[in-house]
């Protein structure tokens, strides 16, 4: 397999210090030499030589596998190390690349690739360049865009996960699994990311209910997104809609609470911006901010006074622009829920992906065929 070839290539090519080999032999020569003259039997000047060769072979052997190992791990690549750790038997998949582009101080590396077909695989690293600024330190988020080309096409379709941090390298790993509508073609593949989100925090906050609402005006607003396929059973606010209306925007719309508007709204935040009892429910409302450059999304659990958790039953999403931004809104709601905020904890947990970096970062690269069995 391709691991295994390259492995005992990087192993074949270590040899061990010719001065260290020298003084052993020689030791192990001179001790010799000394058995000999001491030797006062034929039992002894065969069996005390045979000995001290094995004794010095052992010696000899100990400090190879001290010398030999370590210049070992220091000379096959990082990649391999990499791969062997995620999995020894994907390892054989794969084969190292490691070419890179580095742009806005950051190094992007096509670490290794696997094609078979119209399939692809790609293992890749973000690192900081060599005397550039502490951006990347943890995990990272690839975002606008990534793909790979090859003569017949480029990628159609694709996912990619986050695959470990090296503190060491200070290299964050991705691995990108990637279709194209034709098979790729290996004799050059140019793999590209055009931007990264560079900062990832996650915080836990309690969200007071004694602020909730009894009476809010309701608003209609059309959907970005959501689960709202519950909403008319959730609430008997639903909006009411002329056909004529339908038809101008045939996108689902929702009513939803009209309580602080986007102007008054973090623009790189978030706004909890209301919360109301309402008709049995609980609603919550929270603003995102601008997400054009970020990723921010919000995971509500409310803990009532036996310990017990639930997460919203359902949840809208729609955008409102101001000052040239949009705004993305989220309003979620807990079904059959007591208005009394004293037997109730709301928390949730707040996550947001920023530190926009636009790179434009690619790597251009061929697949070699091996011949060898």
């Amino acid at each position: 397999m391709m691991f295994q070839k390259n492995y005992k290539k990087a192993y074949d090519a270590i040899i061990p210090d010719n001065a260290l080999v020298e003084k052993m032999l020689l030791l192990a020569a001179e001790e010799e030499e000394q058995e000999r003259r001491a030797a006062k039997s034929r039992q002894a000047r065969v069996v005390r030589p045979m000995l001290t060769m094995a004794a010095a072979i052992g010696i000899f052997m100990t400090i190879v596998s001290l010398t030999i190992m370590p210049v070992l791990a220091a000379n096959i690549p990082a990649v391999y190390r990499f791969l062997q750790g995620i999995s020894p038997a994907l390892a054989d998949f794969f084969v190292p690349i490691e070419k890179s582009c580095t742009k806005k101080g950051i190094t992007m590396q096509v670490e290794a690739v696997c094609v078979e077909g119209n399939q692809a695989e790609v293992y890749i690293s973000f690192q900081d360049a060599e005397g550039a600024g502490n951006v990347i330190n943890g995990e990272i988020d690839l975002w606008t865009g990534y793909g790979l080309q090859s003569r017949t096409g480029c990628s159609v379709m694709g996912g990619h996960g986050f695959a470990g941090y090296d503190a060491e390298t200070g290299k964050s790993y991705w691995k990108v699994s990637l279709q194209g509508r034709d098979d790729f073609e290996t004799d050059k593949l140019t793999f590209y990311v055009y931007s990264i989100l560079s900062s990832i925090s996650e915080e836990e906050r309690e969200i007071d209910l004694r602020e909730a609402l009894t009476e809010v005006e309701l608003q209609n607003v059309t959907l970005s997104g959501g689960s709202w396929t519950a909403w008319a059973e959730l609430t008997s606010h639903s909006p009411r809609r002329t056909d004529e209306e339908r038809r101008e925007d045939p996108r689902p719309a929702a009513a939803v609470m009209k309580v602080k508007p986007a102007g008054e709204c973090l623009a790189d935040g978030f706004t909890v911006t209301g919360i109301a009892f309402l008709d049995g429910n609980l609603r919550v409302q929270i603003c995102m901010g601008d997400q054009s450059r970020a990723v921010r999304h919000v995971r509500l659990l409310l803990t009532d006074e036996s310990g017990n958790e639930r997460t919203c039953d359902n949840s809208v999403m729609w955008k409102e622009s101001w000052g040239g931004v949009a705004y993305t809104f989220y309003e979620y709601v807990f079904a059959n829920v007591d208005a009394d905020a004293g037997a109730y904890a709301l928390y949730g947990l707040f996550c947001e992906e920023s530190g926009y970096v636009e790179g434009d970062w690619s790597v251009s690269f061929t697949l070699e065929t091996d011949g060898e069995e």
